[in-house]
């Protein structure tokens, strides 16, 4: 069974990421997913929640084989210090989904980074967790090299 995290953040319902994994729950009977949904007004095939503890989300995310989230930097860090491999959707104000395309600016600096796929729609979400799943994206242990990395990413991420 392939164990899926999947976290919108605080910023409100992200529906359209949940979709995704809405629609990967009804082609694959192997995986077994939990979301923090935000507010979101709809329901969902798999066990979500509104908000979760900071400990149940630490618990959560260490269990799951794979993470879902938006592009928030938190996620995303926490995600490469454990080797998590993760799908990253970032979200988008025309859409109505946030006030700015910061989440935008942060997949592009962080594009390249071992483990992480960006998505932005079903089929990309789809071809990055069979990626995941086959081993073709994968997380690299922690280590400090990967943390430098990381630093300059943000640091050049602030710079611009």
């Amino acid at each position: 069974m392939i164990k899926i995290f999947c976290s919108v953040g605080s910023q409100g319902p992200f529906d359209r990421m949940v979709e995704f994994l809405e629609a990967l729950k009804k082609n694959r009977g192997d995986v077994e997913i939990f979301a923090q949904v935000g507010c979101s007004e709809k329901s969902w095939s798999f066990a979500t929640a509104e908000k979760i503890s900071i400990d149940e989300f630490n618990e959560k995310f260490s269990a799951a084989n794979i993470v879902v989230s938006h592009a928030g930097m938190g996620n995303i860090i926490r995600g490469v210090e454990l080797g998590k491999p993760m799908i990253v959707v970032g979200r988008r104000a025309s859409f109505g989904e946030h006030r700015n395309d910061h989440q935008l600016d942060t997949i592009k600096n962080f594009r390249g980074m071992p483990g992480i796929a960006f998505v932005d729609n079903q089929d990309e979400f789809d071809i990055a967790f069979k990626k995941i799943v086959c081993g073709e994206i994968k997380s690299e242990p922690f280590d400090k090299s990967l943390r430098y990395r990381l630093i300059d990413s943000i640091r050049g991420f602030v710079m611009e």
